[in-house]
């Protein structure tokens, strides 16, 4: 490959909070640690030279974001997932996670209800409960290894007078990338009792060969008029630490509302060396972009061979997207498999119950490392289990 993904960076002092905080998070900074979802790769060359480029110039003022920002954004999503998106639908955001707080603020009520597909992303818990909003659960349905949307549930909600459903996908943590039929299935509810989609889209770029992403607001308009759409160069390239995401917003009403919330929270604009690396990335990273997905989804495979063989009980549920692996430990007779990990394999991942009562039992094992750090951790993992 002409990138170096299996070069081992290291990251601890540098004040990342995966490697920074395993002994505030684990109780033990000898933990080797799976859990934060950003990758142990250099962000592409093209990145890194725009950042050197900017900082040589040594004034760091109020900066606009310029037209070719919004363009290389724009030209990347018509590549990249045919959309072909108008400048004015398109807003800024410090993340997706604090899009999601602007969207249930322009798009909901305090008391609404507001749906989310378990179990799901810890964040989209808390967004729905400090704005106020009812927190309505529909769980995903787990059926031979593989995760499906409960339509039945969705609907019960719905008719109960659910004003909005949070959209994970790709989904995190349970790798599913949904289907065109799948997405138009929840458009056809959505449409039918009124609700409007928030969609969290920034996984949408780490989709495997087996699956294609889709964005739910491409399906038609009628659905682009209902969605507000949140997706960020962060996961894509892993500049995750630059809180720079995009927010496409079709409806002018949903998209007034939504800068209005934005700025009633103070958000005006972008960071400088954010706008520089994104407008990199989004225009000179494809080549790299390609080669990751190669030997993201090479790691994985690896890993459900090694995990098969060597840990018998588990069930890694296969990824379709996403750099994190789903793993089933729930026939392994270990009462907190979690604390189990770090304590007698010194392996730091995310407890399942991180992402809701669904998620007992599980693990989530972020994969996006090069393969002689994943495979050391899984040997660590399979040792431990050994001695039971």
């Amino acid at each position: 490959m002409k990138y170096p993904f299996d070069k081992i960076i290291d990251r601890r002092g540098t004040h990342s909070v995966k490697w920074d905080m395993c002994l505030t998070h684990f109780g033990s900074d000898k933990v080797l640690p799976f859990w934060v979802a950003d990758m142990e790769f250099l962000s592409p060359p093209a990145v890194q030279e725009a950042l050197q480029q900017r900082i040589r110039h040594n004034s760091f003022g109020y900066t606009l974001m310029p037209d070719s920002y919004w363009e290389a954004f724009a030209t990347w999503a018509r590549k990249r997932h045919l959309w072909k998106l108008e400048r004015e639908s398109l807003q800024f955001s410090p993340g997706v996670i604090p899009a999601l707080d602007f969207a249930i603020q322009s798009m909901t009520k305090p008391g609404d209800g507001v749906i989310i597909q378990t179990p799901v992303y810890h964040p989209f818990y808390n967004v729905v409960k400090r704005n106020r909003r009812k927190l309505l659960l529909n769980p995903l349905r787990l059926e031979n290894g593989r995760y499906y949307m409960d339509f039945e549930n969705l609907e019960e909600h719905l008719k109960g007078g659910a004003k909005a459903v949070i959209l994970c996908n790709p989904h995190n943590p349970v790798g599913r990338v949904y289907t065109k039929q799948e997405l138009e299935t929840l458009g056809e509810y959505c449409l039918r009792y009124g609700a409007k989609i928030i969609s969290d889209e920034i996984h949408w770029d780490i989709v495997y060969s087996e699956a294609l992403h889709v964005p739910i607001a491409t399906l038609n308009k009628e659905l682009a008029d209902i969605s507000i759409t949140a997706t960020s160069p962060g996961k894509t390239f892993n500049l995750q630490g630059f809180n720079t995401a995009f927010v496409v917003i079709p409806n002018k009403k949903l998209r007034n509302n939504f800068e209005l919330a934005k700025h009633r929270n103070g958000i005006f604009m972008n960071n400088v060396l954010g706008i520089a690396a994104t407008e990199a990335a989004y225009s000179e990273g494809e080549e790299w972009l390609d080669e990751l997905l190669i030997y993201l989804e090479g790691n994985y495979k690896k890993m459900r061979d090694y995990i098969r063989k060597e840990m018998p009980g588990v069930e890694p549920i296969q990824p379709e997207g996403t750099y994190v692996a789903w793993l089933d430990f729930r026939k392994i007779p270990v009462d907190d498999i979690y604390r189990f990990m770090i304590d007698k394999a010194g392996v730091g991942m995310n407890n399942g119950l991180e992402f809701g009562e669904e998620g007992r039992g599980f693990l989530r094992f972020n994969f996006a490392a090069p393969w002689s750090m994943v495979e050391k951790g899984l040997e660590k993992m399979a040792s431990a289990l050994k001695m039971l």
